[in-house]
């Protein structure tokens, strides 16, 4: 099948005084479908998003914030599937909507070899037929649109350097509810929408030679827009090694994925006496493999 997007945007960055900058802009985005595509049941009319950006420089920090209207057009795949585990979803509606942040992010040089960047954002976003995956079935899944639904929260992270050591740690904490009309869905948890996700990375070693060990959690979140069929909190940990040889140009990598190899939860489910065993899943309920381990080389010509 054919789609074409067609997108035009404009922005001016506009420098009031010293390093404070406003950044007005609009873009414009058409969609056109294939005109004899019959499967096709929803109109994604033309749309118009409008922002404005902030941003104030000082000497080691700064200060940003966004405000506007946003919008997204269905993919391909999510409304024709894959004749897999995605079904098609013909009437998706484009997801549009009204969102702001505001941040704040800062560079301490403490000595030659220890350097620090943080940051803290607080958003909010007001998704209109905010587009997720929700099973339909024990093996697939479609795209379908919430109707109403709100998005805040606070997104930190911290990236550290001191000599032959990184650390990176970035923690999201958002709040996300149905606040449309339907009254058995009203307040509950959009899909696939974690409440906590935290990640954590560490690398040790000169350029040459590098271990690396590094975190994925993400607390419980939901299948379906009722919240009847949890996924239960996890973490995943893995674990990398990268060789460098300089006068070869050549460099090898390890990585072990799943390193504890979690594969199953035992979850409690409404309407059953004791809990039930199930598979670890992505957001969307695709089950994940256990211990998984890449290699990989790369030659620089």
């Amino acid at each position: 099948r054919l789609s074409l997007d067609i997108g035009v945007g404009v922005e001016h960055l506009w420098n009031l005084f010293g390093d404070f900058t406003l950044g007005p802009g609009v873009r414009v985005d058409v969609w056109l479908p294939q005109s004899t595509d019959a499967f096709l049941t929803q109109d994604n009319h033309p749309e118009v998003s409008p922002r404005l950006i902030v941003h104030w420089d000082f000497e080691s920090w700064r200060i940003y914030a966004n405000a506007g209207r946003r919008h997204r057009f269905p993919t391909l795949l999510e409304l024709y599937g894959d004749n897999i585990a995605i079904g098609p979803s013909p009437d998706l509606e484009s997801e549009s909507g009204f969102f702001g942040d505001l941040g704040l992010g800062g560079e301490l040089e403490l000595d030659s070899d220890f350097e620090v960047n943080f940051g803290l954002t607080a958003f909010v976003s007001l998704p209109r037929n905010l587009i997720v995956f929700m099973q339909n079935s024990q093996k697939s899944v479609k795209a379908l649109n919430v109707a109403q639904s709100t998005i805040a929260g606070l997104e930190s992270s911290v990236n550290a350097q001191f000599s032959w050591v990184g650390l990176n740690v970035h923690y999201s904490l958002i709040h996300a509810r149905d606040t449309g009309d339907v009254a058995g869905l009203r307040g509950n948890t959009p899909p696939g929408i974690a409440q906590h996700q935290l990640d954590l990375g560490l690398k040790v070693g000169p350029d040459w030679i590098r271990l690396g060990w590094d975190l994925n959690f993400r607390s419980q979140r939901f299948l379906d827009r009722a919240n009847l069929r949890p996924v239960p909190g996890s973490a995943f940990q893995g674990l990398s090694l990268e060789l460098y040889f300089e006068k070869l140009k050549l460099g090898l990598k390890t990585r072990i994925d799943n390193l504890t190899d979690l594969r199953n939860h035992s979850i409690e489910i409404p309407g059953r006496d004791g809990k039930a065993l199930v598979q670890t899943s992505d957001l969307i309920g695709y089950p994940l493999s256990g211990r998984t381990i890449f290699m990989g080389v790369t030659w620089e010509l």
